[in-house]
């Protein structure tokens, strides 16, 4: 029988409980955030392609937030602060990504800036905790990088699309531009 209910690096220290609600706390941060830029450019942008996505990964991001407050909750954290910004260079972040002035621009802040930025701090917080005793984190972060996976997929096409296929070049020009000032 394999020990530690078949868990790998079990004896990995991680992180203790006070950061691993902090950097939670980060990560539910930028996806709530996510949800009400998604929310304000939806009814904004004309295609209805990123219409429907938007829609979609708005509710998927609003789920992964709820996940990760009730995760830090489990820790015994005060969950009184959620709402406020963890730091201001992170709100100063988000502020400029919900300034996006149309559909290339919403499109790379999104899928090419906030989310793929994400996916790599879910997947070293995953490699650096410990898989045993901060099981929960594990699992819920593995269950929100499923999606997230699939959401930049997704947000690759319409970057292609948007930003690099049939527009102006002063709408490429633009969309590289914006991703250098987020």
């Amino acid at each position: 029988m394999r020990p530690l209910a078949g868990i790998e690096d079990a004896e990995r220290a991680g992180y203790g409980v006070k950061e691993n609600a902090e950097r939670l706390r980060r990560f539910a941060y930028v996806e709530q955030r996510m949800v009400l830029l998604a929310a304000r450019h939806q009814p904004r942008v004309p295609e209805w392609e990123l219409k429907a996505a938007l829609g979609r990964h708005l509710w998927e991001d609003a789920e992964h937030a709820t996940s990760l407050r009730n995760r830090i909750a489990e820790l015994r954290t005060s969950v009184g602060v959620l709402d406020d910004a963890p730091d201001q260079q992170l709100a100063t972040l988000m502020d400029e990504a919900e300034r996006a002035e149309n559909s290339a621009e919403v499109v790379v802040a999104l899928y090419k800036v906030l989310k793929p930025a994400l996916i790599a701090a879910y997947a070293h917080h995953v490699a650096t905790t410990n898989p045993l005793i901060d099981f929960p984190t594990c699992r819920c972060l593995r269950m929100i990088l499923m999606e997230k996976r699939e959401q930049i997929e997704w947000g690759r096409e319409a970057i292609t699309e948007l930003a690099e296929g049939g527009t102006t070049s002063r709408t490429r020009e633009r969309a590289m531009a914006w991703e250098a000032h987020l």
